[in-house]
């Protein structure tokens, strides 16, 4: 699947591909989406999924259907975009509980 870029991609991105794909052989990654069709994550993981298993990493696709879930992932999107802003342990912590607080409303017990 990989070697489909070639002459497409950039070599220089080819190459820190190939790199990854060594650092993370052996390791066991598992998507989760809502979806497998429609939606900019099912496009992105219909690539990437073949091309982390031309790499050898160790790859699934799963997806999981309900309300819940998509509630779940929007506030889970939500936190890591917010965490881009924050520096160290503490400011994660700071941010999840930030996120707690908005989303628990006005009468939600105080830690």
């Amino acid at each position: 699947m990989i070697s489909r870029y070639t002459g497409i991609s950039p070599k220089g991105d080819l190459t820190l591909l190939g790199l990854l794909g060594e650092k993370l052989k052996n390791k066991s990654f598992l998507h989760v989406n809502s979806t497998k069709e429609g939606g900019g994550v099912a496009e992105i993981l219909h690539r990437m999924v073949p091309i982390m298993a031309d790499l050898g990493i160790d790859v699934r696709w799963e997806t999981i259907e309900g309300d819940e879930f998509a509630t779940v992932a929007g506030l889970v999107h939500g936190l890591t975009e917010r965490l881009g802003a924050c520096e160290g342990r503490h400011g994660v912590a700071r941010a999840v509980e930030d996120d707690r607080r908005r989303h628990a409303g006005p009468h939600a017990m105080q830690r």
